[in-house]
């Protein structure tokens, strides 16, 4: 659902929801029978019921969406945020209520449903002043379950019990809209804006070339004499393969014959003198939405080159000046001529390719051409011809952007250079009809099937997409010079009729209706031009919206590079502190093991003097070991034989020992005998003894008993 806010001065809103496919209508809060729906704005306070906004229309537009235009009381502070430009990280809340209607129930079942938005002011004058839109970039889809029962009040109806979500669904927001994600990943929001115009300039050029092409180019080139005005037989051929980029150069200019003008230069240079840095603000605005999406005019210098060169034509061609479109041809020059050659290349192209015919006061060429591209879909496409006559669309509706910028402001780079290439070798009209129509025959099934609003939106949005690869482009260059190629000789036919039928209306007319006529013919030229200018504002303003997303994602981006830069540079501080710490451990480790070397170097010498010492004393053992040895063996001899001796004495005098300490055995013996028995003696008084305490004890008990008996008794 796309909501749009209008102020007093008719400043444009745009949000976009996802709603149900039923069939709607709006108020500003009051009952409805259908389907009513109230969206109120939430900044913290509360709102009261004139707060909410003032519904004025409701339709479904192009590209399916429920769209809805309101206005909003502006004596409420609480309106104030839609004046000024919302912060990223500063969003405002709407809240937008459907109440569902739904024949069998007694009741509407409401919905409610809050948005993150945000405001974008743009700084030029249209009608799309403001725009906000919602900032998830995301559809959500919700299934609910109804529980009903049979109403007491009306028979035939139910009432509602509950009402629950059953699923919830996120998908990429669809075709048309014009959300915008917050996520960093840059393939998410390519893939959010997919259906919408694509930016001028966009586009990849392959600069990939095989060396069979590249012999052949160079074969070309070296037997081509461009200053004749005949041309090699194979140029043509080779254009409609296509001109590889490091040829285009060599081939423009030879084709334009400007590689020894010295005249058309040295004109450039004097009327810049003149220029003086004065600029038209109408050329500094138009050249402002000039290839945006191409890098190289987002360099200020660049820009520069492309507004003194739009200036400096503008002064030389006095009677066309500037229009708006003739930056697009400029730009596709600028890439890749020099200043000052691109200056030559543009007055060939607009004098001697009579480009400039079409740009005249009054656009008389350009409404020829107009009827003549409409004779030339009659003859060649008659379905699409009676289709575009069913939903009245004219061709200056479509086709007057591809005739003043030769198809550069809309389409893909790959494509605009390829046309280029053939408006170049083989003329003005036979290109601008040629691929117009081819354009509408590789779309005719999509074209046929769309409405008035459907084919503008086709034309604006989905067809240059449909060119972004150099299959498609090659595809559409073999229709355009084929099947689709148009003889200068219908064409002139075609310019015949229209002249005859001008002629005729001229001299059928009085002067009033003549007046009438060109007074009609002025309103619709203004009337499309500001059409054009509304559009080309637009698409203003939705490029420099996707900049500031693109802006906003890469500062997203920066904030986030910054803090892994600062958590690195914390981390290589703590690493460089532990580094030192280290190497400070080391040190100590190192003047330690040298400590410890040094004090292993004394052990060592002590030790080996040690070693010295003891292998001396050693060897002098070794020496008196013998001698001891033989004196130990004569020791042992003697000794044998004085403990023979004493063997023989020590038996006797154990046997007698022996005799003694049995008898003394048997006195030990009746000594214990006696002891035990006394020992028992013992053990019986000791019984006695305890037997009488106890009796005491009891008699003194008994006693003891009687008294207190007695003490007791009353």
């Amino acid at each position: 659902m796309i909501v749009y806010v209008n102020e007093q001065l008719n400043d444009t809103h745009e949000s976009n929801t996802d709603t149900s496919d039923v069939n709607t209508t709006v108020s500003s809060g009051q009952s409805n029978t259908e389907h009513n729906t109230t969206t109120s704005v939430n900044n913290n306070n509360s709102l009261s019921p004139q707060c909410l906004l003032d519904v004025i229309s409701s339709s479904y537009n192009v590209d399916g969406q429920f769209a809805i235009e309101a206005d909003w009381p502006s004596e409420f502070p609480q309106f104030d945020c839609f004046l000024e430009e919302t912060t990223k990280n500063n969003l405002i809340s709407l809240t937008l209520v459907t109440d569902l209607v739904l024949d069998l129930v007694t009741e509407p079942v409401r919905f409610t449903k809050l948005f993150s938005v945000r405001f974008a002011r743009a700084d030029i004058s249209s009608t799309f002043n403001t725009l906000f839109s919602s900032i998830r970039g995301k559809v959500s889809r919700e299934s609910y379950t109804l529980t009903l029962t049979p109403s007491e009040k009306e028979k035939t109806k139910f009432d509602v019990v509950s009402c629950e979500v059953l699923t919830r669904e996120v998908s990429r927001a669809r075709a048309g809209s014009k959300c915008v994600t917050e996520d960093n990943d840059e393939d998410a929001l390519r893939e959010s804006m997919n259906q919408e115009p694509l930016m001028s300039g966009s586009g990849k050029v392959s600069i990939d070339i095989s060396d069979e092409v590249s012999e052949e180019w160079t074969s070309l080139l070296e037997r081509w004499n461009w200053r004749d005005k005949e041309r090699p037989k194979q140029l043509i051929k080779l254009v409609r393969k296509g001109i590889p980029e490091k040829y285009r150069v060599s081939v423009w200019q030879m084709l334009t014959q400007v590689l020894d003008d010295v005249e058309l230069p040295e004109i450039y240079r004097l009327l810049m003198v003149q220029h003086e840095g004065n600029a038209d603000p109408v050329i500094e605005w138009d050249i402002k939405r000039t290839f945006t999406a191409h890098e190289f005019f987002r360099d200020k210098t660049n820009h520069k080159l492309l507004l003194n060169l739009s200036t400096a034509y503008s002064l030389y061609d006095t009677e066309i000046g500037y229009c708006q479109g003739f930056s697009f041809i400029m730009a596709v020059l600028l890439l890749h001529i020099p200043e000052e050659q691109s200056f030559a290349v543009l007055v060939k192209i607009m004098c001697e390719y009579e480009l400039r015919e079409v740009f005249k006061p009054g656009l008389q060429i350009l409404q020829m051409k107009f009827y003549q591209l409409e004779c030339a879909i009659e003859e060649y496409l008659p379905e699409i011809s009676t289709h575009f006559k069913s939903i009245e669309l004219e061709p200056h509706m479509y086709a007057s952007q591809w005739f003043l910028t030769v198809f550069a402001a809309k389409f893909p780079l790959n494509l605009a250079y390829r046309i280029f290439d053939i408006f170049l070798t083989e003329g003005l009209d036979q290109t601008l009809f040629s691929f117009a129509l081819a354009l509408l025959k590789d779309s005719q099934r999509e074209i046929l099937s769309l409405s008035f609003e459907g084919v503008l939106q086709f034309f604006r949005a989905t067809l240059p997409r449909k060119y972004l690869k150099n299959s498609a482009c090659q595809h559409l260059v073999d229709m355009a010079t084929n099947s689709m190629r148009v003889s200068l000789k219908k064409l002139k036919k075609f310019e015949k009729d229209y002249t005859a039928v001008n002629h005729e209306t001229e001299q059928v007319e009085t002067p009033l209706q003549k007046l009438e006529r060109e007074s009609k013919q002025l309103r619709e030229e203004n009337s499309w031009l500001h059409q054009e200018n509304d559009k080309l504002a637009k698409e203003l303003v939705e490029s420099k919206v996707k900049l500031r997303v693109e802006m906003d994602l890469l500062e997203d981006k920066l904030d986030k590079r910054s803090k892994e830069l600062g958590q690195s540079y914390d981390q290589v501080s703590n690493l460089r502190q532990e580094l030192k710490t280290t190497v400070r451990d080391l040190k100590e480790r190192e003047s330690k093991l040298a400590s410890w070397i040094h004090r292993y170097e004394a052990d060592k010498q002590q030790s080996e003097h040690t070693l010295a010492e003891y292998k001396d004393i050693l060897a002098r053992m070794d020496e008196s070991h013998i001698a001891q040895t033989m004196d130990l063996k004569n020791q042992v001899l003697e000794l044998k034989a004085q403990l023979a001796k004493s063997t023989q004495n020590t038996e006797d005098n154990i046997a007698q020992d022996i005799a003694n300490d049995s008898d003394k055995l048997l006195d030990v013996e009746m000594e214990l005998a006696k002891t035990k028995l006394e020992l028992c003696e013992s053990n019986c008084q000791i019984n006695d003894l305890k037997l009488q305490i106890t009796n005491l004890t009891d008699q003194s008990h008994h006693s003891i008993f009687k008294k207190q008996k007695k003490t007791n008794a009353p």
